[in-house]
């Protein structure tokens, strides 16, 4: 009863620094975004490779690791960690690599190609029968013979209610005429990186091609995430009168992180799953018909959260600065609210505890995060977090909200 009286009284004081608050950590992130992002962004990640110059003599040192777009373009090469940097073009330079990785060869395409021109092409299997890619299509070479992989080019036939997809897999037959004395079957072979390679890497060692290459990096990968952590966690209840709670715990949970290392293997989808036990204090103060009424507000808080986004390395798996952002859903498994009230007559004091009148919901919202992850043996790595998060508040309902969450997250973890 007491708490459906303040509803209808109302009193906005604390709203102000409420949002004031807020606004504040949130400019104080944009200036070290601000501040630090654009270095970072700037940096290249360079890792051991090589270029191979137009007389073929090679030299060792550091590739700049990018994207194919970019590759396609040319080459940001340095002998040494420390010395200064040059870029090379299908003009400068025969080919380049990253030792472990990626290759890319220039290469002068043929008549019957979308683009007529000397570019780098990724070299995707080398043996008895080369297989590059560039763009969207790809070229196989045996001796000294390039020739281009038909693209496919699907037609639809037939009345428009008995509608047919006519597939053109006439880079099958090319496929087919190179490979004939292997007896390979290559109808269910797709016009993609990965089934093209696999064709070619089986044909050239059935060959007894002993030294074919193919990228060893997977084309699709998980690792998996385990961590724990302090949250500092403010509520504000909001609903004609402002109480503004504090909490402390500690959250623990795990993710997956799903990237693909032979593309780019510093951008991840990443899902995790917490465990959260918050408990609240909050206290509110107020006047009612002249008298002074206090609140006591105890709450406690046991879900289950679910956040997904993305994350970005900044440099390569060894240790790298990252970012981390995306949007989360909680489920409340246990809630319990309490409060104390506590009304001053001149000529007595009134005591209620009320455990009911508040309205429940799942809070979703929004994080951001920075963090800083380091390598500890093999492809293991252990990794430290700071972690914001802006929601919904528990209380409040699906068409209306009457409560917000503002968490601070400090979390260690471990990747493998």
């Amino acid at each position: 009863m007491m708490v459906k009286i303040f509803k209808r009284l109302g009193n906005i004081e604390g709203r102000g620094s409420t949002l004031k608050k807020s606004l504040s950590c949130l400019l104080m992130l944009l200036i070290c975004a601000s501040v630090v992002l654009p270095s970072l962004l700037s940096a290249q990640d360079f890792r051991p490779g090589y270029i191979v110059k137009n007389n073929t003599d090679t030299i060792k040192g550091f590739v700049a690791y990018r994207g194919d777009a970019k590759n396609r373009e040319g080459c940001t090469f340095k002998n040494s960690r420390k010395s200064a940097s040059s870029n090379y073009t299908v003009a400068d330079i025969d080919g380049f690599g990253i030792i472990g990785d990626r290759l890319y060869q220039a290469m002068q395409l043929p008549a019957d190609a979308p683009v007529q021109e000397k570019v780098f092409v990724k070299v995707l299997v080398q043996g008895n029968i080369n297989l590059y890619m560039f763009k969207d299509f790809f070229l196989v070479k045996r001796k000294d013979a390039l020739t281009l992989l038909p693209i496919p080019k699907n037609k639809v036939l037939g009345e428009p209610d008995d509608l047919k997809l006519q597939e053109d897999k006439k880079y099958i037959g090319v496929l087919n005429h190179m490979m004939f004395d292997c007896r390979m079957n290559l109808d269910k072979t797709g016009y993609t990186e990965a089934s093209l390679s696999q064709a070619v890497y089986k044909y050239n060692l059935c060959k007894n091609e002993e030294h074919t290459f193919r990228n060893p990096r997977p084309l699709g990968k998980v690792d998996f995430t385990m961590y724990a952590g302090y949250q500092n966690s403010s509520l504000t209840y909001d609903a004609q009168r402002v109480i503004p709670f504090k909490g402390n715990t500690i959250v623990a949970g795990g993710g997956i992180d799903l990237y693909s290392p032979r593309i780019f293997d510093r951008l991840f989808f990443t899902i995790d799953l917490w465990y959260t036990k918050n408990f609240y204090q909050g206290y509110y103060e107020g006047v009612f018909t002249g008298d002074p009424i206090k609140e006591d507000v105890y709450a406690e808080f046991t879900s289950i959260k679910l956040p997904f986004g993305v994350k970005y390395n900044f440099r390569g798996p060894a240790s790298t600065p990252y970012i981390r952002a995306g949007v989360f859903w909680t489920s409340v498994k246990y809630s319990k609210i309490r409060t104390i009230s506590t009304r001053e007559l001149p000529d007595a004091v009134y005591i209620d505890e009320i455990s009911e009148g508040y309205q429940l919901k799942n809070p979703k919202g929004y994080w951001l995060s920075v963090g800083y992850e380091r390598r500890i043996y093999k492809n293991n790595q252990v990794f430290t977090e700071f972690r914001y998060e802006r929601a919904e508040g528990y209380m409040g309902t699906t068409s209306v909200n009457e409560s917000l969450i503002v968490n601070y997250n400090f979390l260690i973890g471990f990747r493998f």
